[in-house]
């Protein structure tokens, strides 16, 4: 995708002017000075791991470089109608899928994404659940505020049935970060939008809550697997069968085969035996301890780019990812790394405040970034990365052509 916006801007027009434009843009700044010090690292990280992955990091440069290409006012607004409707067409062809997959018509989950949770029913779409549903989230972001933007007499029906839409989804999908996201910024939203009415979305928010978690199922579910602390007593074959159907859903071939591969091991039958229940947040909780140790190790300057690839393939009680972004930062980029990471978003903070507050998703899309990267490494997954690049673009860019 870099390539070809460079392509693209190889054959345009007065381009020594249009580099100096961008590169004066606070947010593009803030994106090159961090990006600079990722290549930096390269003189303190393993050379084999930090080329697998730069890459990673290179999608923010998106930001720049749409700048560069002087798209017109009505682009932008083309390219948030377009994200909006692709959103659209994944809540209904999640729903028809799912349903004639629920009611045995189709044999599988056409084009859905499966791997993970196979044995739960959930609605899912093109993409990740995870990722996915921060695009719900802040989409409903998006349909607040044209609707506050909207006259009292000219309410708009369909982005109050949009609004229903996409919460609904939401609940009935395994996305929790978005979910919570949501939850937590819209007392933000609405203090700083309609703040006379921010007792009244309490007074609503609450029992929402409380019905949604008695009648939608898959966030039921999400909610006990995110909290549940206290112990499942069950028998110690029901956990091997337990184990050995994760295995079967992950990897193929049938629960007895992987059955057998766990008795006839007794490390790994006696790690399933004394497995606790799922929770996920302890879980995650027990992986950040671990990588505090290698955190202390090169506190300023990190481990380079590559960092957590060279940890995850050498490090044996390191088995997983950090799930947190800012985690994943010091890890890489240590302390100084991280200053720069976060003044990313504090450059974004102060262009909503230097622009009188006009434009609510100017704070809510940093405040919104932030928080979600609290439970999982956003800014280096693919789906994820592309739309922080392209909202940071379309919210942050000055130059407008009509």
């Amino acid at each position: 995708m870099i390539i070809f916006f460079f392509l693209s801007f190889v054959f345009c027009q007065n381009k020594y002017e249009k580099i100096k434009y961008v590169i004066k843009q606070p947010v593009n700044q803030s994106i090159l000075i961090f990006f600079t010090f990722i290549l930096i690292s390269f003189f303190w990280s393993d050379q084999i791991y930090f080329f697998q992955s730069i890459y990673k990091y290179s999608i923010l440069l998106l930001i720049p470089f749409l700048d560069l290409l002087n798209f017109k006012k009505s682009d932008k607004k083309t390219a948030s109608f377009l994200f909006i409707i692709g959103l659209v067409f994944n809540i209904i062809c999640s729903f028809f899928i799912s349903k004639l997959y629920q009611f045995g018509i189709f044999g599988k989950l056409f084009f859905l994404k499966v791997g993970h949770y196979e044995n739960d029913f959930f609605f899912r779409g093109f993409i990740d659940h995870s990722s996915l549903s921060l695009f719900i989230a802040f989409s409903i972001f998006i349909f607040l505020t044209y609707l506050f933007n909207e006259t009292k007499n000219k309410k708009n029906i369909s982005l109050y049935f949009l609004i229903f839409m996409f919460v609904l989804f939401l609940l009935n999908s395994y996305g929790r970060t978005g979910f919570f996201t949501l939850i937590l910024l819209l007392p933000v939203f609405f203090l700083i939008t309609k703040p006379r009415q921010l007792k009244v979305f309490f007074l609503f928010t609450i029992p929402f809550l409380c019905i949604a978690i008695i009648i939608s199922q898959p966030f039921k579910n999400r909610i006990q697997k995110t909290f549940t602390f206290k112990k499942n007593f069950i028998s110690n074959q029901e956990k091997i069968e337990k184990d050995a159907q994760y295995m079967s859903d992950s990897l193929g071939k049938n629960i007895n085969y992987w059955v057998k591969k766990i008795n006839d091991d007794p490390v790994w039958k006696n790690e399933v035996i004394n497995k606790t229940p799922e929770n996920t947040m302890k879980n995650r909780y027990e992986i950040w301890k671990k990588y505090k140790i290698q955190i202390i190790q090169n506190p300023i300057l990190g481990m380079g780019a590559g960092g957590i690839e060279k940890i995850l393939e050498e490090e044996n009680f390191i088995n997983n990812r950090p799930h947190n972004t800012y985690i994943l930062i010091i890890t890489e980029f240590g302390v100084i790394g991280l200053i720069l990471f976060l003044n990313i978003f504090c450059v974004q903070i102060k262009t909503f405040f230097r622009e009188k507050k006009e434009k609510i998703l100017q704070i809510i899309f940093p405040l919104f970034f932030l928080t979600c990267m609290l439970i999982n490494d956003y800014i280096i997954i693919y789906n994820t990365v592309c739309f922080f690049s392209l909202f940071s673009y379309l919210l942050y860019s000055v130059k407008n052509l009509d």
